[in-house]
């Protein structure tokens, strides 16, 4: 209920300014400039999506197996 009550309050905010001549492509080129430019942070990433992906998995067997022990 409160969530409601928050949804309703106004906070005005001005819309951020683009710098002219860049895009999207150009941030994220640049983005990934920078992920290759640090040693190690690219084999990080990867892993904790590795991680991220297996855990998942794991959890839902696991879900999947407490069902099965509360029928």
């Amino acid at each position: 209920m409160s969530m409601v009550h928050l949804v309703l309050i106004p906070i005005p905010e001005q819309a951020p300014e683009r710098e002219p001549g860049r895009n999207r492509a150009i941030d994220l080129k640049m983005g990934f400039t920078t992920v290759l430019a640090i040693p190690g942070l690219l084999s990080l990433i990867i892993f904790s999506m590795f991680n991220n992906f297996v855990g998942g998995v794991y959890m839902a067997l696991m879900d999947l197996r407490a069902d099965d022990h509360v029928r």
